[in-house]
C-alpha cells in the first residue's frame, strides 16, 4: 500500500525510546527490551537474543530517520517524472513499504 507522509505520521507504536537491556531473569547473554507504554507503566519483553534486542530497541528511531529520508526524496526530486533516477524512484518506494509494514 502506498501512504502519504500524513499517514505515516499516524504510527501506532509505543514511541520511543526503546532500550536494550540484560534480562534480568535469564542468564547471559539474553536481553530485554524496556520501554513505557502509552499508559506510562514500565514494560520489559520477555528474552531475547543481544542482536534481535538491540534491532527491536532501534525500531522508532529507524522509523523516524527512514520517514525523514522519504520526505527529503520526496521534497528533492519529481518521483513521478520518467527523468528521475530510478534508483531513486526504488529506495522511495521501499521507504514507503517499509514504513507502511510499522504502522
Amino acid at each position: 500500500p502506498t501512504l502519504t507522509n500524513e499517514g505515516l505520521m499516524d504510527a501506532k507504536f509505543t514511541p520511543g525510546p526503546w532500550i536494550s537491556r540484560p534480562s534480568p531473569v535469564d542468564p547471559k547473554p539474553w536481553r530485554c527490551v524496556y520501554f513505557r507504554t502509552k499508559r506510562d507503566e514500565p514494560y520489559c519483553t520477555s528474552a531475547l537474543e543481544p542482536a534481535d534486542a538491540k534491532l527491536i530497541a532501534a525500531a522508532p528511531e529507524l522509523y523516524e530517520a527512514l520517514k525523514l529520508c522519504l520526505s527529503e526524496l520526496e521534497e528533492r526530486f519529481d518521483l513521478e517524472s520518467g527523468s528521475t533516477n530510478p534508483g531513486i524512484k526504488v529506495a522511495a518506494n521501499e521507504a514507503r513499504a517499509a514504513l507502511a509494514n510499522a504502522v
